[in-house]
Formats: structure tokens, sequence, C-alpha cells
């Protein structure tokens, strides 16, 4: 860590791990969010039901990424551009997808090993 900083709360960000950010790094979850800042001024609210939104759609379509997102909170990527990112980034997290740099998307990891992890969501 930089300067002393530590952060705490899972790191969201993609790739350079060596340079800690206050930004992108889990705020604090509740019963209702998930709370990730991005940048100075903005935090975003991850309710549950983007997350059930968007894991549907990429069990049905096995990809995640800008269009899946944009299918069902528009509006979100009209306020800030990282609510794909953000999303993605948590489910690769948990251990659900991989990230695949050349086409910007996240995938079910291989095996379909992610169908096992039941969020409790119905189609």
């Amino acid at each position: 860590m930089t300067n002393g900083e530590q952060y705490s709360g899972t790191d969201l960000n993609t790739y350079d791990h060596s340079k800690p950010s206050k930004h992108r790094v889990v705020e604090r979850v509740n019963s209702y969010a998930i709370f990730v800042p991005i940048g100075r001024a903005v935090t975003l609210e991850v309710v549950w039901r983007i997350l059930e939104n968007c894991w549907c759609d990429l069990i049905s379509e096995g990809v995640y990424n800008n269009r899946v997102f944009r299918k069902h909170h528009s509006e979100l990527c009209d306020e800030h551009g990282c609510w794909v990112h953000v999303v993605g980034r948590i489910f690769e997290v948990a251990g659900l997808v991989q990230f695949n740099k050349g086409d910007n998307a996240y995938y079910v990891l291989a095996g379909d090993k992610a169908k096992t992890h039941d969020i409790g969501v119905s189609g």
C-alpha cells in the first residue's frame, strides 16, 4: 500500500493491484445492496436485484457484457459507465465467471461450475 494507506473491502479493480486504490473497493454490504465508491463523489449502490437480473442473463446467454447489463439497466449505464465492470468484477471475485480482455466480456467458468452456485433466483 502506498503512503501507509490501507483499504478494507474486496478490491474490484481489474489489473494492476500493485497500485492500491480506495475506489472500486467494496465499502459496505447490507441486506439491500453492495456499496462501491467510484471516484471521489460517486458511490454505486449495487442492489441485489441488479445482480439477480445480470446473473439470470449470464446463465441463459453464457456471457455478461455491456449489452447484457443495458438490457435491464440502461439508465444506470447512462449515469455512470462503471456499472458493467463493477457487476462483472463482483461475479469474478466470487469465482463465478472469468474475464476475457479480448472481447471485454465475462464468461461462466468452464465446466458450468458457476451454475452450482444457487443465488435463489428463478428464471
